[in-house]
């Protein structure tokens, strides 16, 4: 048996302290507490990751395949739209490191040279370029961007009907000569350029005029020496880049779009629907009769007053007696051309004999312009004040003639332009999205060239 000590009996043993108790509850509570914080900690980076899963699938999948617009049924969805203005914006960005370049270029001469003359020049094409990257600037940071880009692809899909409807097509050798091109590589030899035939003066002389003028002499040949009449003959044509760089070039760019999902095929596509525009142009062209535009053929002599001189009306005076006596010269049968070399200063066309050549109305300040334009062939006007002093005008030719490209070029562009408005007016164009512009791509980007101090 136990042994029990004197004065204690089996009811008297040591009970536990109810400080005991009260500690192993506290151990309970805190680890019950770190359950807690720890399930919800779990919680909330479960719920973390949840709502990452959930945006990675609305900006990869869900909001790039909703259609922003729907024109006849066909639908232009967010990922094209996308793609689209991810390939503006680095066209953009590639200009504007070629101006940057430029730039730094440019200011780096202009930093050598003494000459403030040369200095001024310098710095007023500096002023271009800077107005050309503000420009680039202003179009990566505007919507506008982004409504081009929309408005074209909707343009494109009335080339595509409007082609189809005449017949148009594009082959697949086509759209590989096309994407070989923008690089420069021509793999069956450089397309040799069809020999033109300049337009001149002499072209359209009459007796009267060759009366008129002193021919300027033409250089002489060389003992031996054979006269060429091709002209494409006197210049070297230019080289296709070989299979080499041409794959360099072409991994280069294909990288830069590479990240926001355009591939080689992507690209192809986009040059098909190119191709489609151009030959639309060259059959409306087709139907588009040349225009032409009234033109004048001149010949001047101009004497400035003495810009230095401190009593600038005695300077004009005496400038407008020096191109009186000119004038009666020529009357009385001076040759216009010799006096231009001698005396004018234009230097430009004074070394031409005062030869101006053909030009048409907006290119001559408006006081030479109305004395050419009024004047008959032959007739000899002047003096006539300008900005620049006193002319002396000899009118040599007056006709219509072909008028300049670009304004041919813009009657084809307005014939397209009324097709496809034409298109948009019948067309049953729904905007889907009310906010499509909210998912513009921002990438990529320029770094913005620093103010000048």
């Amino acid at each position: 048996m136990p042994c029990i000590h004197e004065g204690e009996s089996m009811f008297n043993r040591p009970k536990k302290s109810k400080q005991s108790l009260g500690r192993v509850g506290r151990v309970e509570q805190e680890q019950r507490y770190n359950r807690i914080i720890r399930f919800s900690t779990y919680g909330v980076i479960g719920l973390v990751v949840l709502v990452t899963i959930i945006g990675v699938v609305m900006n990869t999948v869900v909001i790039p395949s909703r259609p922003i617009v729907s024109v006849n049924g066909e639908e232009i969805i967010t990922r094209d739209f996308q793609k689209r203005v991810h390939i503006e914006r680095n066209r953009l960005v590639n200009l504007y490191n070629q101006y940057l370049n430029q730039y730094t270029t440019y200011q780096q001469i202009g930093q050598t040279m003494t000459d403030p003359a040369q200095q001024q020049q310098v710095g007023l094409f500096l002023q271009q370029i800077e107005a050309q990257i503000q420009q680039i600037e202003f179009q990566l940071g505007s919507e506008e961007l982004g409504e081009q880009v929309l408005n074209q692809m909707i343009d494109e899909i009335f080339i595509v009907e409007e082609a189809q409807a005449r017949g148009i097509t594009v082959t697949d050798e086509e759209v590989e000569d096309y994407f070989f091109s923008i690089f420069g590589y021509y793999p069956d030899g450089f397309p040799t350029p069809e020999p033109t035939d300049p337009i001149t003066p002499t072209a359209t002389w009459s007796a009267t005029q060759r009366a008129m003028i002193t021919p300027t002499p033409e250089p002489t040949l060389a003992e031996g020496e054979e006269a060429t009449t091709d002209a494409l003959a006197e210049a070297p044509l230019p080289t296709s880049v070989t299979e080499e760089e041409y794959e360099n070039f072409r991994e280069d760019y294909l990288a830069q779009l590479r990240p926001y999902g355009v591939d080689e095929a992507y690209l192809k596509g986009l040059i098909r629907i190119q191709i489609l525009r151009e030959k639309l142009n060259e059959e409306l062209a087709a139907g588009i009769t040349p225009p032409t535009q009234e033109e004048v053929w001149a010949r001047h002599i101009l004497i400035r007053p003495d810009e230095t001189a401190e009593d600038q009306e005695a300077a004009k005076a005496d400038a407008l007696a020096r191109a009186e006596e000119l004038m009666a010269e020529i009357m009385e049968g001076g040759d216009f051309g010799d006096l231009a070399r001698e005396f004018s200063d234009d230097t430009g066309s004074g070394a031409q004999g005062g030869d101006l050549g053909w030009f048409t109305r907006g290119m001559m300040v408006p006081p030479f312009e109305e004395a050419a334009f009024g004047a008959e062939v032959g007739e000899l006007v002047g003096p006539v004040e300008s900005q620049f002093g006193y002319h002396i005008i000899q009118v040599l030719g007056k006709e219509d003639r072909p008028a300049d490209q670009s304004l041919y070029d813009n009657l084809v562009l307005t014939a397209l332009t009324d097709i496809l408005n034409q298109y948009k007016e019948e067309a049953e164009i729904v905007f889907l999205q009310d906010d499509w512009i909210r998912h513009m791509p921002t990438e990529p980007d320029v770094i913005r060239m620093a103010p000048q101090q």
